[in-house]
């Protein structure tokens, strides 16, 4: 079974996430985030603006983490119900179990329970598939699958 490298999954990610940001941009021209604070003063250090971000307007800080996070659960979720998304049929992926077949439902889970968790961890999960030689992040090894690539139809 030969796993998919980061960039075929970058390539795949890219074109899921068209209809989050899409909503995103559109949340942002309807007024939804303070673009103010998302300037940082010179003198301050980035840890610095984070937190007063996150004291005095956390919109910006929560409700971005709230759009990525529902990316992450629909897409989840689109994956298990038909299969595929958009964005793995057009980089020819599949996700399977360690059996080759189809994850079960709560292996699904599982894998969304690990993409919350690499984008707590600043994508370090995900980043794990450049340095590992089964090219699985942390999402797969959580879950028990791997990302193949599926023959050409």
């Amino acid at each position: 079974m030969k796993t998919v490298g980061l960039f075929r999954r970058l390539l795949a990610l890219l074109v899921d996430a068209i209809p989050t940001t899409l909503a995103y941009v559109g949340a942002w021209h309807l007024g939804l985030f303070d673009t103010a604070a998302f300037t940082p003063p010179p003198e301050w250090f980035l840890t610095e603006w984070l937190l007063k971000a996150w004291l005095d307007a956390p919109q910006t800080v929560v409700l971005p983490a709230v759009f990525a996070g529902l990316f992450l659960t629909i897409g989840n979720a689109i994956w298990e119900s038909i299969g595929w998304s958009p964005g793995s049929k057009l980089a020819r992926l599949h996700v399977v179990d360690g059996d080759g077949d189809r994850p079960e439902w709560w292996r699904i889970v599982l894998r969304l329970i690990g993409s919350w968790m690499n984008l707590i961890t600043l994508s370090l999960g995900y980043l794990w598939v450049l340095a590992d030689p089964n090219r699985r992040g942390l999402h797969d090894y959580l879950s028990g699958t791997a990302v193949i690539a599926t023959e050409r139809e």
